[in-house]
Parts: C-alpha cells; structure tokens; sequence
C-alpha cells in the first residue's frame, strides 16, 4: 500500500508483499553489496594508507592494518610478500585482492538476484 504523507512525501508500508523491493531475494543482494563494499571499502583505506606510509602508531591506521590484514593475508601468502609498515610502498597483492573480493561479490550477487 503506497500512500501520501504530509508535504506530497511517498510513504512505504513494510506489510506490502506485492512490492517488488521487498523479497527476500533482493534484500539478501544488498546486504551482500553492503558487505561487499565495507570489504573493498576497508582495503583500499589500507592501500592508501600504506602508499603514502602511515605507520602503526596512529589508531585509525592500526585499525584499518589490523581489519585489512584478515581480508589480504591469503594473497600475501602466495607471494611471500612481507608488510612494511612505515615506509610508503604501493602494495599490488592489496590491489590483486580488491579485484578478487570485487569479482567474487558480483557473482554472489548476480546469482542472487538471478534466483
């Protein structure tokens, strides 16, 4: 049921089931996109940080290390590349990742919304 509220503004009801935006299917593909962003979201913070060599000393930078380190680890293990924290450096394994998790999202998603 769609109806107008105050100032003409277009207001939803949740218990409309004929809705299309509202299956579950749809909103299980955003929640994924949303995950899918925060990831990438999170490691491209850590390939700016580590181009322009922020070390471990600040929180902010600490943190976005440490959250990043889970997701790209498994990359930098195929390489043997070991992290430089300090020093600015542009790290491609981070890159080769965002591309990765990217691609593996998409597909999450278009098989989702296929369904």
């Amino acid at each position: 049921m769609v109806t107008y509220g105050r100032m003409g503004k277009l207001n939803r009801k949740i218990e409309d089931k004929q809705d299309p935006f509202y299956t579950p299917q749809l909103a299980a593909a955003r929640a994924i996109r949303f995950l899918g962003a925060l990831i990438i979201l999170i490691l491209f913070l850590r390939l700016i940080l580590a181009y322009i060599g922020v070390g471990k000393i600040n929180i902010f930078a600490s943190f976005i290390y440490i959250a990043s380190n889970i997701l790209a680890e498994p990359f930098y293990k195929l390489t043997n590349y070991h992290i430089k924290y300090g020093a600015s450096n542009f790290e491609v394994i981070t890159l080769v990742s965002i591309i990765v998790y990217t691609v593996i999202f998409w597909i999450i998603v278009r098989y989702i919304e296929r369904n």
